[in-house]
């Protein structure tokens, strides 16, 4: 599902056309799991949203 919607995005211009996409999965999801497996902070609102903010620097497509 996750794969799809970053499809669209891409689509739709976005999100850069040169971005690997699964990695791009990765790059989101892991760090959440990673705190869940080990136990390393909370999932707050707060920390998913810093993740996602400085995930879409890098991912967004920039107009110029």
């Amino acid at each position: 599902m996750a794969l799809a919607v970053f499809q669209e995005a891409v689509r739709r211009g976005e999100l850069r056309t040169d971005i690997d996409l699964e990695a791009t999965i990765d790059l989101l999801y892991a760090p959440m799991y990673y705190r869940l497996q080990m136990g390393t902070g909370s999932l707050s609102d707060a920390y998913i949203d810093r993740l996602f903010d400085q995930a879409m620097d890098g991912l967004l497509q920039r107009k110029n």
